[in-house]
């Protein structure tokens, strides 16, 4: 076949597909790329600016013209609202690819942070929960101590000094969830107002990722959308959500003491993220559960990007 021959029948191929059918090619072609700001400059050296994917005006006009052709105005009318009509339709899905994208990337940039702060923050919790439990019996040990009159007002320093660091555990909490005194930090308040926290980072973000595979699926056909570099900008965000689940769950496991405590996980909208341990207190944290219970918030966000779109 020639090359001429070969060329005419991609072109009645190409006036044949529909704009949905273009929105698939073009986020096909972003995914060649790395990131958005390789497509980019693929476009602007010429590489891509060529491809009718990018603007298939002309292909859809010509779709118009073969399916109302003529000179005569109920055809020319007709053929005006057809052409725009598949226009708009490719632009709006053109628009939803960057606007999921632009939400995506800044979204991960922002949890991304939030997940590795989230990470610090458990870490430095649980070194102070370590060090409470060891100033507690550190203090034990000082109690039991004779010493000499001299050595006493020491002592006497050193368990108040003692005391404060030995408040500071998972395992404690008052009544009402507030320092008993001035000087007394309520650990557990701070661990309960961290998962709370730490919760809704997990919502928001898998909320966002099962946005995006709603649309790739209803507007797509299951075609990934999201440039490689935004998409692993989620990724790395959810990986660091899950060392973090996995870094407090394994605690609580070696902390055999913690699922004492008389506490209860939860947010405020009643979707509770965790199972029990044993008994009451301390609950692991099921990121899985959460993934599966924010299917109605991402069939939300996706419908809004559509809707704006």
């Amino acid at each position: 076949m020639s090359a001429p021959t070969k060329h005419n029948r991609l072109d009645n191929i190409e006036v044949q597909l529909t704009p949905k059918q273009w929105a698939i090619r073009l986020v096909d072609e972003i995914r060649k790329h790395p990131s958005e700001s390789h497509f980019d400059r693929a476009v602007a050296r010429g590489t891509t600016r060529e491809a009718p994917f990018i603007n298939p005006t002309y292909n859809l006009a010509e779709q118009a013209e073969r399916c109302y052709p003529g000179n005569k105005p109920p055809s020319v009318n007709a053929r005006i609202q057809l052409e725009r009509k598949l226009r708009t339709e490719f632009r709006a899905l053109k628009l939803l690819i960057w606007k999921a994208n632009g939400n995506i990337s800044r979204n991960a940039e922002i949890n991304g942070l939030k997940a590795a702060l989230k990470l610090l923050t458990l870490q430095i919790l649980i070194k102070q929960d370590a060090f409470g439990r060891t100033a507690t019996k550190a203090a034990t040990f000082i109690e039991e101590y004779k010493t000499s009159d001299d050595e006493e007002r020491e002592r006497y320093v050193i368990l108040n000094e003692l005391a404060d660091y030995a408040d500071m555990s998972l395992a404690e909490r008052s009544s009402h969830g507030l320092p008993q005194t001035a000087s007394r930090t309520q650990f557990s308040s701070l661990i309960e107002c961290w998962v709370q926290e730490f919760i809704r980072l997990i919502v928001d973000v898998f909320a966002q990722k099962g946005a995006v595979h709603a649309v790739q699926h209803e507007q797509f056909d299951g075609h990934p959308m999201l440039f490689r570099e935004v998409e692993a900008a989620l990724d790395e965000t959810i990986k660091t959500m899950e060392d973090t689940v996995l870094i407090f769950n394994e605690y609580l496991k070696a902390t055999p003491s913690l699922s004492r405590a008389e506490w209860d996980q939860g947010n405020g909208d009643g979707i509770a993220f965790a199972i029990p341990e044993s008994g009451e207190g301390y609950r692991t944290i099921d990121s899985q559960a959460g993934q599966r219970l924010t299917a109605g918030c991402s069939v939300s966000i996706g419908e809004r990007w559509v809707g704006e779109a």
